[in-house]
């Protein structure tokens, strides 16, 4: 899939891909459609029933990296990836581990779980900055991170939008809230206690 995705890239710039004639005229044939890379994912992850989370998150990732290299016009391709990836990690001990703070989370026994969330959080960020407020599972499947993993990626969402060339100002209330609630980890501890250390670095990043 990442081979299509980078030919498929290449062929919609072939002069400056050094394209024959010949390649660009086959680049239909390589550019199989979101539809057919989703449904047979789909059909793997039911015909393995013992793949694991991390694995089928993988696969996710894997297709938003290709949604925003061959369709970087549409959103909505990488709002199903991630929509998906949510109710997934929904149907897991993953979720409860998360919701109650357990010390298996911490401890590093979903470790590669969570680093593949990361992983698909950050897939679409560089493309997409502040676009990604339009996207309501992007904010969902922050929160299923661990505490501290919610923080890391809530300041690479800041870093994201603060270095985009762009600047757009937040023009709907909506995405005034939504992040907000993306970069809550920032703004407050876990119990929402005031701690003086790691808030007032923390903090640094959303100050104007």
């Amino acid at each position: 899939m990442e081979r299509l995705s980078s030919n498929t890239t290449a062929a919609s710039n072939p002069s400056s891909a050094g394209l024959s004639a010949a390649s660009v005229s086959a680049a239909p044939e390589l550019a199989a459609s979101f539809k057919q890379f989703n449904d047979c994912i789909s059909t793997l992850i039911e015909e393995r029933a013992n793949m694991s989370l991390t694995e089928t998150l993988r696969l996710q990732t894997v297709l938003t990296n290709f949604a925003l290299k061959c369709h970087p016009s549409k959103i909505d391709y990488v709002a199903h990836c991630l929509s998906t990836s949510s109710a997934m990690i929904e149907k897991t001990d993953f979720a409860a581990s998360v919701a109650s703070g357990s010390a298996a989370v911490a401890g590093g026994v979903y470790a590669d779980t969570t680093q593949q969330i990361e992983a698909l959080l950050s897939t679409p960020l560089s493309s997409l900055a502040l676009r990604v407020l339009d996207i309501p599972a992007y904010g969902k499947l922050m929160s299923h991170l661990p505490w501290s993993n919610w923080k890391e990626v809530a300041a690479n969402l800041l870093r994201a939008v603060i270095s985009n060339p762009l600047r757009s100002p937040l023009a709907e209330v909506s995405q005034v809230e939504q992040l907000l609630n993306m970069i809550s980890p920032l703004l407050r501890d876990r119990d929402s206690s005031s701690s003086a250390g790691g808030a007032a670095e923390s903090q640094q990043l959303v100050r104007p």
